[in-house]
């Protein structure tokens, strides 16, 4: 995914009416109190009122599951769960991320996935859209752009009626409708290519791929279940194509979506109802945590890509005046601010471990601070997994760790659940390739590869073919020298199958 991916209040049909971004005092000045909701698949921090931050709470769960029962019939989607902050007002959000936006989704590793939003109709339009691409990655962590926006627009549109009793999709999207009056439908060409940069392309980009997306869940859905399938199995986009719907030819193609578009689409599908009653825990949030999610929010939540370093370390400071082993503050200071490369960041990351040794990231970081031995970095990797198994950038650190010392088999295990986790950054890829070719896993690695080359640059794409061609003498013997009856190593929990 995108290190960071905004919505604007033009398109979200809301204009933030503030003139510059202010941020209330904390809550021992006299500010509004911050809390964490904690639901099953989330971790809402927040300084709306208690009634607000467990309607948000609530109604993210209940998107979550009727996303899953639509188009995944109900199958477990990722573990783990999404951090959020959601800000009670304009000044706050206009701060950290300019002006005009209504939320943001934050992606940069190792912090794992953050939703930004305000509660605002925008801000929950902006959440629901951003929690279909992730749910959409995870069961398909490589799909073609097309697939990702056309799920991802027919997901966003869903609604769960509580008084019907149903779950609600196929609505047209609302910033979709004027484009598709007066589209023209892209050729496969162009829909298997990377998403456009000019905003008009882009635009056509996103009503093709919602219109064929929804032509295909309406009226090919065995077919779309069978592609899913093909994708799983890392096959190439276009030769998944041409397996499940080799008869729609571009021509074709295009009179059946113009057809549908006409007299097809907006058709509602309906679903049983889904609801979020189980229990919410709750706790307040110091006034350490409320700076550390600031600094967050200004080193990585910048609408403009320029992040306001100077205004991430003024919250780092005031975080630490509250304690000084404040594992959020710490994490941006280490990561985002340069503290990795002081001398002295491994006593430094110690402390924090030593104080807060519940917190997977106090690990992290003293692994990734650690100048002493491997065992030392062993160590700290092993807490941070007990405390946090489905973080896909400890997966990965760990897979980094077993390939430096050869354990070939538990560095595909750990690679393997990175890449299921949708940590498909190029260590990690690298890393996973190489764990396939050492295994034995000569016709995966060949799949995965060309599955990636498709999402490369010409000279990219052509080293990774060639770093898995010269690897194969070697995995061939490999996979020789191993029996057809042993087992093989633990890929960790199957991808959520698509639903049929």
């Amino acid at each position: 995914m995108q290190p960071g991916r905004f919505l604007t209040a033009v398109l979200a049909a809301q204009v933030v009416g503030v003139g510059c971004g202010t941020l209330p005092a904390c809550p021992a000045h006299g500010g509004p109190a911050w809390r964490e909701v904690i639901s099953e698949h989330f971790v809402v921090r927040t300084d709306l009122a208690p009634d607000d931050a467990t309607r948000i709470t609530r109604v993210l769960e209940e998107s979550r599951a009727a996303m899953l029962a639509t188009v995944w019939s109900n199958r477990p989607g990722p573990p783990g769960r999404i951090p959020v902050i959601a800000l009670a007002s304009p000044g706050e959000l206009y701060a950290f991320t300019g002006p005009d936006i209504v939320g943001a989704w934050v992606h940069t590793p190792p912090f794992p996935e953050t939703l930004i939003l305000r509660d605002t109709p925008g801000g929950l339009e902006f959440a629901q859209h951003e929690l279909a691409h992730y749910l959409g990655h995870w069961a398909l962590p490589l799909q073609p752009d097309w697939f990702s926006d056309g799920l991802t627009w027919f997901l966003s549109t869903l609604k769960v009626d509580h008084d019907a009793g149903e779950t609600i999709v196929g609505r047209v999207p609302t910033q979709l409708m004027a484009r598709l009056a007066r589209i023209s439908i892209l050729p496969l060409g162009s829909l298997f290519g990377p998403r456009p940069s000019d905003p008009r392309a882009l635009a056509d980009f996103e009503a093709t791929s919602w219109l064929l997306f929804e032509y295909l869940f309406s009226k090919r859905p065995a077919a779309l279940a069978r592609f899913q399938d093909r994708l799983r199995a890392w096959q190439r986009p276009p030769d998944a194509w041409a397996a499940e719907f080799g008869d729609l030819t571009q021509q074709r193609l295009a009179d059946e979506l113009y057809e549908y578009k006409s007299f097809g689409q907006g058709k509602l599908a309906r679903f049983p109802a889904v609801s979020c009653t189980a229990p919410l825990e709750s706790r307040p949030v110091v006034d350490a945590e409320v700076h550390g999610l600031r600094a967050f929010m200004y080193a990585y939540a910048s609408g403009s890509g320029r992040p306001a370093l100077d205004d991430a370390r003024r919250e780092v400071a005031e975080a630490r005046r509250e304690d000084p082993t404040s594992v959020g503050a710490g994490a941006v200071a280490f990561y985002a601010l340069g503290e990795r490369s002081q001398t002295d960041r491994e006593a430094r990351a110690e402390r924090i471990a030593a104080a807060h040794p519940e917190a997977w990231m106090s690990w992290l970081m003293l692994a990734d601070a650690s100048d002493t031995t491997r065992a030392a970095r062993r160590t700290a990797l092993t807490r941070a997994l007990a405390l946090a198994p489905d973080q896909p950038d400890v997966a990965a650190h760990f897979a980094d760790l077993k390939a430096a010392e050869q354990a070939w088999d538990e560095a595909l295990k750990f690679s393997n659940k990175a890449v299921r986790l949708e940590l498909l950054n190029a260590g990690t890829m690298r890393t996973h390739i190489q764990a396939l070719l050492h295994t034995g896993g000569c016709d995966e690695a060949m799949r995965f590869g060309d599955a990636l080359s498709d999402r490369l640059d010409a000279a990219a794409a052509t080293a990774l073919r060639s770093a898995i061609s010269a690897g194969q003498a070697r995995c061939t013997e490999v996979a020789a020298r191993r029996s057809p009856t042993s087992a093989a190593p633990d890929a960790g929990e199957e991808l959520p199958a698509p639903a049929r």
